[in-house]
């Protein structure tokens, strides 16, 4: 192109026509350094007039532009070759594949780079295929090592990579050398690879510099992925390549094997081994499972429907080189985001960003008032304030009024307020757009309200009343949805703040069902306390009116297993010192699963409602299996059915657990087998206390000599502690031992002592006989109708005076028989056995 060595440093234009440009060679254009390439004039440019000084090239943005193309068709054959040069630009240029009826197995078709400095601008890319099977990249553009010494420098703005389609691995770019890259404003959609993903851009065993700007990449796809391999937009194999992004959209999937990937301030739908994410929404996956399926749609589909239109629509080429993705309100209204990138000041339509926060990801609106918490005090834990700033785009002659709770703080017109109390606060702003017109627009919302709660303390609504799983969940205000939510975030807190610190879940009245048949995953946690039988919609400082039996008005907290497969939570040894606390426990229908399950670790169920387990398999409501600590206290137990103890079955050699009851009621369990219909145990040897606790109309289906209709204590060596309790039905002790204090009983078979209980005339001895139905009847002639006392539980009420017994000492470590069941006084003399005092 140069005619003399004189010539050879001079910086060369080349202005080109509208028309179709065809490479005479297979190697394509070849241009030495120094040279800049212009398209977009018109098909006849006449010197020293408006078609030949003025360039209009055709862009998505802009489809009625001149077109200025670049075409091969020569199948084995490339549009541009840079070999060692520097300094080369290509300005408003069509690179077009799509004539080419075979697929290419050439890298680098469009263009390959070798050790060059490269700057493209305003350029399309379009129509390339590859062959399927070619098992190297094989991409649009090439960047690779040549002979040289130096290394590559590639830059890349306002273009468009579309209808790219690659083959096993890479489609749009591949890096195979040490050098820069660098991409803005630009924009990738409909391109695909066949099996290894890495449509749009692919690093091979090569540590370049990779850094992304204010671009969008969507509807990209990998056809046929295999495994981890498959991810759609980037991949990043062997080698250290350093890769940033910043304040762009990423819809698709993208994965890092190697080196490190830093992205800030931007919309990512889901990324593989991220090392840092920095005010991104909302970073889904992390795909640190190398066999995830990677052709799952509805992520795309969840993460599409934050954009603005239908999927036809949600594309804007308002003023910009490019096409880019418009959120929607979801992510308009951002909050704290964070300031967006020093070097993308504008969106990729030329709209000046918010210098306090930007809308994450492709495009702020036209005009935006976006306020911040700058601060927040409450030195007395009472009196809650913030302080906010704002800043807007768009706007001239901006007047700012602060709103509260829809009314205007007259003496608040600035764009900074405060010392603000609690309440909800936004910002209107009214002034003058680009175009003249005079618009009113409002800032995103800011809510202060408890920001001043206990650490470790978090709380769980419904959906329907305003929890999500979005929030941070450390006031009712910002409540999460789901009781899994609210675990990761005591997890979290435990790990910043020591495993033995203690944690409060509060959950809302409503009904919460579990998320996966496995329940609550509980890891090593422990010191935690859940806390149910608020009112739907609580306050701070709102106070429990739980339900004490079923039919009581007051609020219910209800949590149900995901499915009849499912349970609620597996307990291990590392967790200690659980409390539920006001919590109706509803098991499933057709059980297979026990709904919990206690490998060791220590639970307490206190003023809960347990119900609902309905099995004909050995699927009780509460299985310990290894050697555990359980307290149940003043719980309304009814309901559950299973093969054996329907509540509870202890089980397994060597299982020592210790098990308190206290004030608590037992109704209509159901035995379908062995009996024991609210405690089975079998070759354990657990320790039982039931204390002040009434248990009636359990029953057993088996009518055999084995159906037992309460409690059974089949093998092992385990220990029943009875004291003032009142105990219908019929009780069997094949091994271990038993005492009754003070209690009431209907029928008991090889009790080992006898400390002042009254029995029915039935005593199993032996085999464990059925009682007959005129000695229940006439047990059950001793008592009233059942009636609710003053705790937590219902007691049959004596209506006939009983004999005064032996006054026994036995005692209960974790409870106190100096009140009944109702919560009265026992008489200091002498003590009526059974449920409560005349």
């Amino acid at each position: 192109m140069r005619s003399t060595q004189a010539h050879a440093n001079d910086l060369i234009e080349i202005h080109l026509a509208e028309q179709v440009y065809t490479p005479s060679q297979e190697e394509g254009f070849v241009f030495p350094s120094n040279v800049t390439i212009y398209g977009g004039y018109d098909i006849s440019p006449v010197d020293g007039t408006a078609s030949g000084k003025t360039r209009n090239p055709r862009t998505p943005a802009n489809p009625e532009g001149n077109m200025t193309v670049f075409k091969v068709d020569d199948p084995n054959g490339r549009l541009v070759l840079v070999h060692e040069n520097q300094n080369i630009k290509f300005c408003g240029i069509i690179f077009d594949g799509s004539s080419l009826a075979a697929e290419s197995s050439l890298n680098g078709r469009a263009m390959l780079i070798e050790n060059s400095t490269v700057a493209i601008d305003s350029c399309v890319f379009n129509g390339f295929y590859f062959n399927a099977v070619s098992n190297s990249a094989v991409t649009a553009i090439a960047i690779e090592k040549g002979k040289g010494k130096e290394t590559s420098k590639v830059s890349i703005k306002n273009s468009t990579f579309t209808q790219i389609k690659g083959g096993q691995v890479g489609a749009c770019i591949s890096v195979m050398d040490d050098s820069e890259l660098e991409i803005w404003n630009s924009c990738f959609n409909n391109n695909s690879s066949l099996y290894r993903g890495g449509v749009t851009l692919l690093s091979y065993n090569a540590s370049p510099k990779i850094n992304i700007y204010n671009s969008t990449f969507y509807d990209n796809q990998c056809t046929s992925p295999i495994g981890y391999y498959g991810r759609v937009l980037m991949r990043f194999v062997g080698g250290n390549p350093a890769v940033n992004i910043y304040s762009s959209t990423l819809s698709g999937r993208f994965y890092k094997e190697a080196g490190t990937l830093n992205i800030y301030n931007s919309l990512v739908e889901c990324a593989g081994r991220c090392d840092e994410y920095s005010n991104n929404y909302p970073a889904k996956s992390r795909f640190l499972e190398a066999t995830k399926d990677a052709n799952e749609t509805m992520w795309a589909k969840e993460f599409l429907s934050n954009f603005k239109g239908t999927i036809a629509s949600k594309l804007s080429t308002r003023g910009g080189i490019t096409q880019v993705l418009m959120p929607s309100n979801k992510l308009e209204i951002v909050g704290r985001a964070g300031a967006p990138h020093k070097l993308t000041p504008f969106d990729q339509r030329g709209i000046q960003r918010s210098s306090i926060s930007s809308t994450f990801g492709a495009c702020d609106a036209d005009y935006s008032a976006v306020i911040e918490m700058t601060d927040q005090g409450c030195p007395d834990r009472k009196n809650t304030k913030a302080s906010f700033k704002s800043t807007i785009s768009g706007l001239t002659n901006a007047r700012y009024q602060w709103v509260d709770n829809y009314n205007d703080l007259p003496d608040q017109k600035s764009s900074t307020m405060k010392d603000a109390p609690l309440g909800t606060y936004w910002l209107e702003v009214n002034g003058y757009d680009a175009m003249g017109n005079y618009v009113t627009v409002s800032s995103n919302e800011i809510r202060v309200s408890d920001v001043c709660e206990d650490p470790g303390i978090f709380y769980v609504k419904t959906l329907d009343k305003g929890g999500s799983d979005e929030f941070n969940g450390t006031t009712w205000d910002q409540a999460f949805q789901s009781l899994e939510k609210a675990i990761d975030a005591v997890a979290k807190y435990k790990k910043e703040n020591g495993a033995d610190a203690p944690a409060t879940i509060h959950i809302a009245g409503g009904e919460y069902k579990l998320q996966k048949d496995a329940g609550l995953a509980l890891g090593e946690l422990r010191n935690v306390k859940v806390i149910g039988g608020y009112g739907s919609s609580p306050l701070k400082g709102a106070k429990r009116a739980h339900k004490r039996t079923p039919s009581d008005p007051g609020f219910e907290t209800r949590i149900l297993a995901h499915s009849e497969k499912g349970k609620f939570t597996t307990f291990a040894s590392s967790n200690k010192d659980w409390k539920f606390t006001t919590i109706h426990f509803v098991g499933t229908e057709n059980a297979v699963n026990p709904f919990f399950t206690m490998n060791g670790g220590q639970l307490t169920l206190d003023s809960c409602l347990m119900s609902g387990c309905w099995s004909d398999n050995n699927a009780p409501f509460l299985h310990l299996a290894e050697t555990s600590k359980l307290i149940v206290n003043s719980c309304y137990v009814y309901s559950n059915k299973s093969a054996n103890g329907a509540f509870l079955n202890v089980e397994n050699k060597g299982n020592k657990s210790n098990i308190t009851i206290c004030g608590s009621t037992f109704s209509d369990n159901t035995s379908v087998k062995n009996g024991g219909s609210v405690i089975y145990t079998a070759n354990s040897s657990p320790t039982i206390y039931v204390v002040n606790t009434t248990m009636f109309n359990n029953s057993c289906i088996n009518k055999s000599m084995a159906g037992v209709e309460t409690i059974r204590l089949s093998s092992g060596h385990p220990s029943l502690n009875a004291i003032h309790s009142t105990l219908c039905g019929a009780y069997f002790i094949e091994q271990g031992n038993a005492k009754f204090s003070n209690c009431i009983v209907e029928a008991v078979g090889n009790a080992d002592v006898i400390g002042g209980y009254m029995q029915a005339k039935t005593d199993l001895t032996g085999a464990s006989q059925t009682v007959s139905e005129a000695d229940h009847n006439e047990f059950k002639t001793l008592f009233s109708n059942i009636k609710l006392g003053n705790s937590n539980t219902p007691v049959l009420t004596l209506i006939k005076q009983m004999n005064k017994v032996n006054v026994a000492k036995a005692s209960c470590p974790e409870c106190s028989t100096s009140k009944d069941q109702t919560g009265a006084d026992r008489k200091a003399d002498a003590v009526t056995p059974g449920a409560v005092e005349q």
